[in-house]
C-alpha cells in the first residue's frame, strides 16, 4: 500500500516525477565533472578556442553570445538532453521545466531586477547627490553587458538550477521518500556537490587554497538559497531568474552597493514572505513511498 508523505512549507510537488537510477545519477555527475574540467582547464585556457571559436561568435552577435552561453549549451545538450531525457527517459517537467510557470517567473525576475536598480540608484543619490549610468555600459558595450545576463538566463543559471536543484536535489528527495530528515539530507548533500563541482572553475581563475575554501563555502550557501527559493515557490524558473540576476545584476547606475548583495537579500526576503504574498501556506510535495527507477 502506498502512503503519501508531505513536507511542511515546501511547495514543489514531486508526486508525478519519474525517478532515475543511482547509476545514471552518478553517470550524470561524472560527465559533468569531466565537462567542467575540460571547459575550465583546457578550453578557456586555449588561445585557439578563444580566437577561433568564441571571439568570432561574440563579435558577430554584438556581445550577446559569449563563451559562458556556448559552453552551457554543450552542457544542456550532452547532460540534460542526452543523458537525462534520451537515456533516462525524463520529461521536461521532470527537469522542473513547465511552460505554465514561465509568466510568473518572468514577472518575479523582472521585479527583482527592477528593485535592485531602484535601490542602487537611491543609495547612489543619497551618498553623492546624483545618479550616473554605470560606466560598464559604455566601456564594454550594451551588447556585451546584456550578454552577461543572457548567458545566465539561458545558459549557466538555467543549467545549474535544472541539474543541481530539479534533478540532483529532487531525485535524492524521491529516493529518501520525502521524510523531513531525508529532505534535509538531500538538500545539504546536493548543494555540497554543487559547490565542489565548481573547483575546476576556481582553479581556472587562480584561487589560492584559502580563497578556494571560502568560495566553496559561499557557493554551498548560495546553493541552499537557490534550492529554498525553488522549493518555497514551487517554481524552478523563479530560482533560475534569481540565480541569473545574482550572477549578472547588469546595474544601470553606478552605485556603491553591490547588485549581487542586493539580490541575495531580496532572495532571502522572497523565501520568507512567499507563502504570504502567494496566498498559499504550501503543505509540501507529495509522492508515494514506492519509487521505481526509469533508467
Amino acid at each position: 500500500m502506498n502512503r503519501n508523505v508531505r513536507i511542511p512549507h515546501v511547495a514543489v510537488d514531486l508526486s508525478d516525477r519519474r525517478v532515475i537510477s543511482w547509476r545514471l545519477l552518478a553517470a550524470v555527475l561524472a560527465v559533468e565533472v569531466v565537462l567542467s574540467a575540460a571547459f575550465n582547464l583546457v578550453v578557456f585556457r586555449s588561445e585557439w578556442f578563444l580566437e577561433t571559436v568564441f571571439r568570432p561568435v561574440f563579435v558577430a552577435t554584438g556581445g550577446l553570445v559569449g563563451p559562458t552561453l556556448l559552453v552551457n549549451a554543450v552542457n544542456v545538450l550532452l547532460v540534460l538532453v542526452g543523458l537525462l531525457i534520451l537515456v533516462g527517459g525524463l520529461r521536461l517537467r521532470d527537469l522542473g521545466l513547465e511552460r505554465s510557470k514561465l509568466p510568473l517567473a518572468a514577472a518575479v525576475t523582472a521585479g527583482l531586477w527592477a528593485t535592485i536598480q531602484v535601490v542602487g540608484a537611491t543609495v547612489a543619490y543619497v551618498q553623492t547627490g546624483s545618479v550616473a549610468l554605470d560606466p560598464l555600459w559604455s566601456t564594454a558595450g550594451v551588447g556585451a553587458v546584456l550578454g552577461l545576463l543572457v548567458a545566465q538566463l539561458f545558459g549557466n543559471a538555467l543549467f545549474e538550477e535544472v541539474l543541481y536543484r530539479a534533478v540532483l536535489l529532487d531525485q535524492l528527495v524521491l529516493k529518501l521518500r520525502h521524510r523531513r530528515r531525508g529532505f534535509l539530507l538531500a538538500l545539504v548533500g546536493s548543494q555540497a556537490v554543487f559547490s565542489l563541482l565548481h573547483v575546476p572553475n576556481r582553479l581556472y581563475q587562480g584561487f589560492p587554497l584559502d580563497a578556494l575554501l571560502v568560495s566553496l563555502g559561499m557557493l554551498f550557501l548560495m546553493g541552499l538559497l537557490f534550492a529554498l527559493v525553488y522549493h518555497r515557490t514551487g517554481n524552478l524558473l523563479v530560482a533560475v531568474g534569481v540565480h541569473a540576476v545574482g550572477n549578472a545584476p547588469t546595474m544601470l547606475v553606478e552605485t556603491p552597493v553591490s547588485g549581487n548583495f542586493l539580490t541575495v537579500v531580496l532572495a532571502v526576503v522572497l523565501v520568507v514572505v512567499w507563502p504570504v504574498v502567494s496566498g498559499s501556506r504550501g503543505s509540501g510535495p507529495q509522492s508515494s513511498d514506492e519509487v521505481r527507477p526509469t533508467a
